[in-house]
């Protein structure tokens, strides 16, 4: 078989890709990749492969290019990101201060289309007014110094003026870019501190209030580190109370504490350093202060804490209560007093609730009863009574209460421990205690001597009528004037006398005449005078019998 003749190749050259597999590679791993260029001459004369080094070269010089260009792809897809997904807004300047881009944050807190700001002077477009509305000069701007001094300029409170005409509270920072020691442009970063302005108004109207009330208050507020080592607050009502500037107290945090009276001083500085820190610290005690005077004060403090729940501050009132002492100590004295005109006053006093549960009785009151005053407490005011008037007085309570404020008074019989009986005057009235529950206060006197001497008296009066119904005679009682007061049975009957009502407060001397008359009248003068009136006289009966007498 004859050779065949070589067809030319005409191409000057041809990529060859070259499949190299490392040498530790293994089975079934994709080799590496690399492309490199073989002339048509190469494969012309029969090589087979390529020049020593020619691939390797051009291989090496391709893959630094496309790595290069990879980096810089993800860089720049790293640089979008960035812009496009920042809270913040951001824009760059060219050196003569036009716009080179604008992220998607700036153009929506603007109002414009990122496109309308590109190649466009910022200034003009959204820095041209100062907050108040006139005029701002580029010559003043922070942002376009950047671009001259190469110095970053960082402003915390500015205006930018969006398209619609109303202006975005800002905050920005302007960056020089700096390429071969010159200044190329400037990144300015601006965020909206709408928020945050609002907190801090909030904050500063907060303060004006607390200080307000701080200020005004006769109370000293106080608020310190948790260690008690610096003050950070004082009101003036510190001056006024302790009678000391609050400048020494700044200067010397414990010199509060030094004018505590020695006799409560320790005690208070124990409580502060032990009890304050968690809210539980209440005490009381006495101050010197410089012009001599004692001063009583409340003191009360609770614990502030931050965030993670830290006690950071120490704050309290402290409160001048001198005067609610001086009261207490007269409310004291006062009890005392009444306690005293209470237990021994020699009446016996009782204080029942609707129910008729004795609420408090005298130390007198029990004792003449015979009990101790716990033994009266929480028990029916019904079993002192005698069981006869205990229906009585049960319906004198309920009148009344019934009446309140009306005061009702009565006789009943009380029954001592020792079941011996005593009697009693009972004023009692209805009144709202505390509560406003209806209440019922009674005083008692013991008037038992006074009834024994009435039933004396009254066994007496009917001995002397028992006498006076029993005698024979005519026995007649005149007033001071004559008149005739009483006639006993014996006496009507002598003289016939049908109706005594007809002749009581008449005069006696009526009954007689002439002489007898006069007689009568000496005798009752004499009987005035103190000594014994005689006389006989004719006297005759009211059906005209005549009788001597």
């Amino acid at each position: 078989m004859s050779a065949q003749p070589r067809i030319p190749l005409h191409k000057p050259s041809r990529h060859w890709r070259v499949f190299r597999r490392p040498a530790s590679s293994r089975r079934g791993i994709a080799s590496t990749v690399t492309t490199c260029s073989i002339s048509a001459s190469d494969i012309d004369s029969g090589n087979k492969r390529p020049p020593p080094g020619t691939c390797a070269t051009r291989k090496s010089h391709i893959t630094q290019r496309r790595k290069a260009e990879e980096i810089l792809d993800r860089l720049r897809h790293l640089h979008e990101v960035i812009l496009t997904q920042a809270g913040e807004g951001i824009y760059g300047l060219d050196r003569d201060g036009l716009t080179t881009f604008v992220n998607q944050t700036a153009a929506q807190l603007l109002g414009y289309d990122p496109s309308e700001l590109i190649d466009q002077s910022m200034h003009t477009r959204l820095h041209h007014s100062r907050p108040d509305g006139s005029a701002y000069p580029a010559d003043h701007c922070p942002i376009y110094a950047a671009l001259h001094d190469g110095v970053v300029h960082r402003v915390p409170r500015d205006v930018f003026w969006r398209k619609d005409g109303t202006s975005i509270p800002v905050e920005y920072v302007s960056t020089p870019i700096i390429e071969k020691g010159t200044v190329a442009g400037a990144v300015v970063v601006f965020r909206d501190i709408t928020e945050r302005l609002e907190a801090e108004l909030a904050v500063e109207e907060s303060q004006e209030r607390f200080l307000q009330l701080a200020e005004h208050i006769r109370e000293v507020f106080w608020i310190t580190d948790p260690a008690k080592t610096r003050v950070l607050y004082i009101s003036p009502g510190y001056e006024e109370v302790w009678g000391r500037s609050c400048e020494s107290l700044y200067a010397m945090p414990d010199s509060w504490m030094d004018a505590i009276h020695s006799d409560d001083r320790l005690r208070v500085r124990d409580a502060a350093m032990s009890r304050q820190i968690s809210g539980a610290y209440s005490e009381e005690y006495r101050i010197l202060r410089p012009d001599g005077s004692v001063r009583w004060i409340w003191d009360r403090a609770f614990p502030i804490r931050d965030a993670s729940g830290t006690v950071y501050r120490i704050a309290g009132f402290a409160e001048d209560v001198t005067e609610r002492k001086r009261v207490e100590a007269a409310l004291i004295e006062s009890e005392r007093r009444y306690r005293a005109l209470f237990d021994d006053n020699p009446s016996m006093y009782f204080m029942v609730d609707a129910a008729g549960i004795v609420l408090s009785v005298n130390r007198f009151g029990a004792d003449r009863l015979g009990y101790d005053v716990p033994e009266l407490l929480g028990s029916s005011v019904l079993n002192i009574f005698h069981p006869d008037d205990q229906d009585d007085v049960r319906r004198n309570l309920a009148a009344c209460l019934s009446e309140m404020g009306r005061p009702r008074c009565w006789e009943f019989r009380k029954v001592r421990k020792d079941g011996s009986v005593i009697w009693v005057r009972e004023t009692a009235q209805a009144v709202l205690n505390d509560q406003q529950a209806p209440v019922v206060l009674i005083v008692c006197e013991d008037i038992t001597a006074m009834k024994e001497a009435e039933l004396a008296l009254h066994d007496s009066e009917e001995f002397k009528n028992q006498i006076l119904r029993s005698s024979a005679d005519c026995i007649k009682v005149l007033d001071l004037e004559g008149r005739l007061q009483y006639m006993n049975d014996a006496g009507q009957t002598i003289l016939h006398i049908r109706d005594l009502n007809a002749y009581l407060n008449k005069p006696w001397v009526d009954l007689w005449e002439g002489d007898d008359r006069n007689a009568a009248l000496a005798a009752l003068e004499a009987a005035k005078a103190g000594e014994v009136g005689k006389f006989v006289g004719f006297c005759p009966t009211t059906d005209g019998i005549a009788k001597w007498w």
